[in-house]
């Protein structure tokens, strides 16, 4: 049976654990983070839409207002991106939140072309994203996944796959004993996955993992991400 999907982080404010961060909004809370439809109305000055237009986009849904998940979301022409006519809008919907966390991953890092990104949980959404831009940027990318995700996950444009698990630590060392320049900690491994970058490398953290300072003196840095 198909069962519908829902991001972790809607789940935790429908669940009430976010609540504290709410924006001077009531319940009943309205979640969802990002959504796919169709355009409905255009605010002034708005050009770059036109009535109709199919779009994915993005919304705070601690905002006053709630977020996606309603027939109708307004949102500034900012937060839309065209979407194309052969996407399915369900799969088009979970595109916004998993990308953009992705792409403020490797703008935390600020690594430069040609240094070694590794990449766990590369087989999730927010891993797979995070290969194929930083493919994009010019990275060399280890990417830790399952071996049934290994045939699919170089497909991505990796550079090489390393097991999950107790050989991952090895794989890595094995082949950079000095560690990677950077990584993004996408599968929340934590302190185990920090201790293959190098000294002076960059770490991004997702949502659920350790926070900032959980690896003292191992000399990494450390930029948070808020992910899905």
């Amino acid at each position: 049976m198909w069962r519908p999907r829902v991001n972790p982080t809607d789940l935790l404010m429908l669940a009430g654990l976010q609540i504290a961060h709410m924006q001077k909004a009531c319940p009943p809370y309205v979640a969802g983070m990002e959504f796919a439809g169709y355009v409905h109305q255009l605010g002034p000055g708005v050009s770059d839409f036109e009535v109709g237009q199919r779009v994915i986009g993005i919304v705070n849904p601690r905002r006053p207002s709630g977020g996606a998940q309603a027939e109708f979301v307004c949102v500034p022409a900012a937060s839309l991106s065209p979407a194309p006519e052969a996407a399915d809008l369900t799969a088009a919907a979970t595109v916004p939140m998993n990308g953009l966390t992705a792409k403020m991953c490797l703008d935390a890092l600020a690594l430069s072309e040609g240094e070694m990104l590794l990449v766990t949980g590369a087989a999730g959404a927010v891993g797979s994203y995070v290969i194929q831009l930083a493919k994009q940027a010019g990275l060399l990318v280890i990417a830790e996944a399952k071996k049934t995700d290994f045939e699919w996950i170089l497909s991505l444009g990796a550079d090489e796959v390393v097991p999950r698990g107790p050989a991952l630590f090895d794989a890595v060392r094995g082949r950079f004993p000095n560690g990677v320049d950077g990584l993004v900690d996408a599968a929340l491994l934590g302190a185990a996955a920090a201790a293959l970058v190098r000294a002076g490398g960059a770490t991004a953290l997702l949502r659920g993992s350790q926070s900032p300072g959980w690896m003292p003196g191992c000399g990494t840095r450390t930029s948070a991400c808020c992910s899905r």
